[in-house]
């Protein structure tokens, strides 16, 4: 997957959208679909045109995936904002590109796009009660979610500056762009790095490891508890007498409870 596949964007002025989402009833999951077309100008790559495609495109998606969220019952009794609801499922929501053409249109280049997000409701719920659980990843996510939403207004302005400058400030308007682009794949790879690390605890920490040893296969953890359990996203590693004694779903995890007691209490929410 290309770079481009995994941010979101605000419009542009030569663009022309096209947003495919109609529906009357809202089952448990949803693949929601958009579409875009955009026109190359003299200053664009095809790369960068590529990417402020899919940009638009997924933007579009993810309103209507906010939509679709926003109508779910299941949803609604969890209370959540429509301000919430957007900034969640821009950080949730995955977004691939379902076609992609280029093609004359005149004397100009056109890119044709349409992408597909898959929505479902039980699992952003879920993902969105862990999240809320944790302010210290409430808050990254939001923040995230804030600091991509500054680059997207970024880019625009510099798209609208780069078709009314001469040629010595159009390499100086380039430049800014392609490092806009950086420090959104760079805010992306720390999202990527949030999701794995759970799977990564999962895959390689076994009852009986020292604290010491936990950090070794899995990495450094988000936070720590007061009892001194490790944090690796989706999951909490618990330790007791100073050793792995369960892993336990974060939307289950409860500080300084026994693992005996919880897989009394909810022997589906401990994972090993």
């Amino acid at each position: 997957m290309t770079l481009y596949n995994r941010i979101g964007f605000i419009p542009l002025f030569f663009v022309v959208i096209q947003a495919c989402f109609v529906a009357t009833a809202y089952p448990a999951s949803e693949s929601v679909f958009a579409s875009y077309k955009y026109t190359m100008g003299d200053n664009d790559t095809k790369n960068d045109a590529k990417r402020i495609c899919f940009l638009e495109a997924k933007r579009l998606a993810i309103e209507k995936a906010g939509t679709y969220i926003e109508s779910s019952s299941e949803v609604k009794n969890f209370q959540l904002t429509r301000d919430e609801i957007r900034t969640f499922a821009g950080a949730i929501v995955k977004v691939d590109i379902a076609s992609e053409e280029i093609k004359f249109v005149g004397e100009n280049q056109v890119i044709f796009m349409t992408v597909k997000a898959d929505v479902d409701i039980g699992s952003f719920r879920e993902r969105v009660k862990q999240i809320k659980s944790d302010r210290e990843l409430e808050k990254k996510v939001i923040d995230q979610q804030r600091q991509l939403q500054g680059l997207e207004d970024n880019l625009k302005n510099l798209q609208q500056q780069l078709t009314t400058k001469n040629l010595d400030e159009v390499v100086t308007l380039r430049k800014e762009r392609v490092e806009a682009f950086g420090k959104m794949d760079e805010l992306e790879k720390v999202k990527f790095s949030i999701k794995s690390k759970a799977k990564t605890a999962i895959e390689n920490i076994e009852l009986g490891m020292t604290t010491k040893e936990v950090i070794k296969f899995a990495g450094e953890p988000r936070s720590r508890s007061y009892c001194g359990s490790l944090n690796y996203g989706d999951v909490w590693v618990v330790i007791e007498s100073g050793v792995v004694s369960c892993i336990v779903k974060s939307q289950q995890f409860t500080d300084c409870w026994p693992c005996s007691g919880q897989r009394r209490l909810d022997s589906s929410s401990v994972i090993k």
